[in-house]
C-alpha cells in the first residue's frame, strides 16, 4: 500500500510518521509543494481532505459548543466551513448534547449552539515549518493568538495545518494553551482516519518505502525529513518535483 502525501509545507511527513507507527510496512509518496500547485490540480493537498474529519473529532470532544479554527492568514480561507459542513457539524454538536449531563449544561460557557471562532496565525506556520517552534519568538506569537481564544471561552482550538501536527508545535501549543483550551491537531486523528480519506497509489515490488518530491532545496529537504521521521532516508529518496510522475490513483 502507497498513500499520497501533498502539502505546501513539511506537515506531510509528519502524517507520514502517523502512518509508519500504526503500520511499518506502509509506503509513502510525499509531495512537497511551498511555491508552486501540483501539476494535476484533481490532487487536493492532504489538510484540506482531512480537515472534515478533523472537525468531526474536535466536535466529539466538545462540552461547551465553542470552538476555534487557527491556520496561518493566508491558509486560514482554506479552512472554511461550507453550508454542508456547517449543517453536519451543528448535527453532531446537536446530538453530543444529549450526552451531556445537567450540570455540563449549566456551566457559563455552555452554548446549545455550536460557536466557531476563526483565528489567523501570521508567522507561526511558518516558523513551525522552518524547524523554529521551540524559538522564543514562536513562544511570544502563539501566546499573543491564544489569548484571545481564551477570552472567547473557546474549549478547543483547531489547528487544521499540517505542519502543527509536528511534535515540537504541537507540545508547546497545549503547553501555552493550558488546561482551559485543548488544542487538537491531525495528529490527534488515528490511522484508520488517515487511510480513509488520503488516496492511494499503485503499489509495485520495486517501489520504495519513501519517496520526497519537492521545489525546496534538496539538502534540506532530506535534514528536515529525516528529523520529523527519525529515521534516514535513501539515496535518491529526495527529487526535485519537476521529476514527479502521473500519479494515477489505485
Amino acid at each position: 500500500m502507497t498513500i499520497l502525501l501533498t502539502g505546501p509545507d513539511y506537515g506531510v511527513v509528519a502524517l507520514g510518521r502517523q502512518l509508519w507507527l500504526a503500520d511499518a510496512t506502509t509506503s509513502l509518496t510525499l509531495v512537497h509543494t511551498p511555491t508552486q500547485p501540483l501539476p494535476t490540480s484533481s490532487h487536493r493537498p492532504s489538510q484540506q481532505l482531512l480537515f472534515p474529519a478533523l472537525l468531526a473529532h474536535a466536535v466529539s470532544l466538545l462540552t461547551t459548543g465553542r470552538i476555534a479554527i487557527a491556520a496561518g492568514r493566508p491558509s486560514l480561507p482554506d479552512f472554511s466551513l461550507d453550508e454542508a459542513l456547517k449543517d453536519k457539524l451543528a448535527t453532531q454538536w446537536q446530538k453530543q448534547q444529549l450526552r451531556l449531563t445537567k450540570r455540563q449544561k449549566r456551566r457559563q460557557r455552555f452554548t446549545p449552539k455550536l460557536t466557531v471562532t476563526p483565528q489567523a496565525l501570521p508567522a507561526l506556520d511558518t516558523l513551525a515549518d522552518e524547524g523554529l517552534a521551540d524559538s522564543v519568538e514562536f513562544r511570544r506569537l502563539a501566546r499573543r493568538y491564544l489569548r484571545p481564544l481564551r477570552h472567547a471561552h473557546c474549549q478547543l482550538v483547531v489547528f487544521p495545518q499540517a505542519i502543527m501536527a509536528t511534535e515540537a508545535p504541537r507540545r508547546l501549543l497545549q503547553h501555552i494553551a493550558g488546561t482551559q483550551l485543548q488544542v487538537v491537531t491531525l495528529a490527534d486523528l488515528p490511522p484508520s482516519t488517515l487511510l480513509d480519506h488520503l488516496p492511494q497509489l499503485p503499489t509495485s515490488p520495486d517501489t520504495p518505502r519513501c519517496r520526497v518530491f519537492s521545489a525546496d532545496q534538496p539538502h534540506f529537504v532530506r535534514q528536515r525529513c529525516q528529523t520529523i521521521l527519525r529515521t534516514q532516508l535513501a539515496q535518491g529518496a529526495v527529487q526535485p518535483l519537476t521529476a514527479l510522475p502521473s500519479l494515477a490513483l489505485a
